[in-house]
């Protein structure tokens, strides 16, 4: 097996802030602090005969895998915002377990529709930085702007796509080179990632710091600052994956 092959396929609290679909698209970049490198051309194959030939097949678990970002309000008037919530949990893939993990790969998907904003167990989860229960005209309004064909344009790219360019370290820490397609754009990340195999699981979570402007974008201002989105998000995710019969 020498590559795995993806699946086909507010400022006011009535209307949520603007600039939040910002942010979210430099989330599904997973775009790490320092600047990313020099996208790539769309299509490139990945390197071949890095995949060990008889590497074992663990698929995603949706429902059981998600995938969170934290967006911060930040300057004077940031009490008229809130900080929000974005998630999925409807990821799906596969993974490749080698005999070590530079010789292992994985591809993932999810529907960019399967995005939810603040769903009030996630923002009791995340703690006091995301207190109360958000009207749902602000939640909704978020979301229909993240959607939208000026940011990520669900209709017509409908899925968010990654896959690994190679893996380093040892378990359980390793990093990933990873290609993000988002829209009609890859771009080359790194993630760090804490895995744990078991005879037929494995179990990859981690946590990163991520900018809006390592993507070449402006976090979104107001009346001079005073009300904006902090350029620093963080990224949580927890992806699980059985094997596949023999």
């Amino acid at each position: 097996m020498s590559r795995l092959k993806a699946k086909p396929g507010s400022v006011l609290r009535r209307r949520g802030w603007p600039g939040l679909v910002f942010a979210t698209l430099g989330l599904l970049l997973l775009t790490a602090c320092t600047p990313p490198e020099p996208a790539i051309v769309p299509g490139e194959e990945p390197p071949t005969g890095r995949v060990s030939p008889d590497a074992r097949l663990f698929e995603l678990i949706p429902g059981d895998s998600w995938l969170r970002i934290l967006v911060y309000r930040e300057g004077a008037l940031a009490a008229l915002g809130h900080n929000h919530v974005i998630s999925t949990t409807a990821i799906s893939g596969e993974l490749a377990l080698g005999s070590t993990p530079a010789r292992s790969a994985i591809n993932l998907e999810f529907p960019v529709a399967s995005l939810t904003v603040d769903l009030p167990e996630l923002r009791d989860t995340e703690g006091e930085d995301f207190p109360g229960e958000l009207d749902q005209a602000s939640i909704e309004g978020t979301r229909d702007n993240m959607l939208g064909d000026k940011v990520l344009a669900a209709t017509r790219f409908p899925f968010i796509q990654l896959r690994s360019r190679s893996i380093a370290g040892d378990y359980p820490d390793l990093t990933l080179l990873m290609d993000v397609s988002v829209r009609d754009q890859t771009t080359r990340v790194t993630v760090p990632a804490s895995v744990t195999i078991d005879a037929n699981e494995v179990v990859a979570e981690g946590s990163l710091k991520l900018l809006q402007t390592g993507l070449g974008m402006q976090p979104f201002s107001v009346a001079f600052g005073a009300l904006s989105v902090r350029d620093e998000m963080q990224l949580k995710f927890r992806l699980i994956a059985r094997a596949k019969p023999d």
